[in-house]
């Protein structure tokens, strides 16, 4: 089984269309959509497209960067293919068990999805605000905040989270400061 990274990104199907339109690649093109529409694993992906995985990877890793400015990997794609199924209606079950994943996994990648800040981007975050609230510079009880909501579409990634003070973040509520 494999397991599934938690600090990844995970592309939505219109980030998809996004990374297939800007890519001029053919085989990166087969090898994107094989990955998101079909749930197929990298290896089984390089039996089909006679590239070499490096090169493939690196590719799809600059079109990220490019695109999203965000770095992007094949099981990413798998990942988005898992959640666009049971989406559609499959049980959690039959998909993570037909993609080789386990249901452990499905619920650590639903918590992502939810808002779930891991302690690495927690830090990193804070590293960055220079451990200071962003709105009065306090330096006491600090959280790290998304900018825009997890309810309201929001998406955990650097760019939508600052460090706030309690006080501040308990104030603001889900408004958009």
């Amino acid at each position: 089984m494999e397991s599934i990274n938690i600090t990844q990104k995970i592309l939505n199907e219109n980030e998809i269309i996004i990374l297939i339109e800007s890519t001029k690649s053919e085989q990166l093109k087969e090898a994107i959509k094989l990955a998101y529409y079909e749930g197929i694993k990298l290896s089984d992906i390089l039996e089909k497209i006679n590239i070499p995985r490096r090169t493939l990877q690196g590719k799809l890793s600059r079109l990220g960067e490019e695109v999203f400015e965000i770095t992007v990997n094949f099981e990413q794609l798998r990942q988005s293919s898992m959640i666009r199924l049971i989406n559609q209606g499959y049980t959690p079950e039959y998909v993570t068990k037909f993609m080789g994943y386990s249901r452990k996994d499905y619920f650590r990648y639903k918590r992502r999805l939810a808002g779930y800040l891991n302690p690495k981007l927690r830090y990193k975050i804070l590293m960055r605000d220079k451990c200071k609230c962003k709105i009065c510079g306090s330096s006491k009880q600090l959280e790290v905040d998304h900018i825009i909501p997890v309810s309201k579409g929001g998406k955990t990634i650097k760019n939508n989270l600052r460090t706030l003070c309690r006080e501040c973040n308990l104030g603001k509520g889900e408004q958009i400061i």
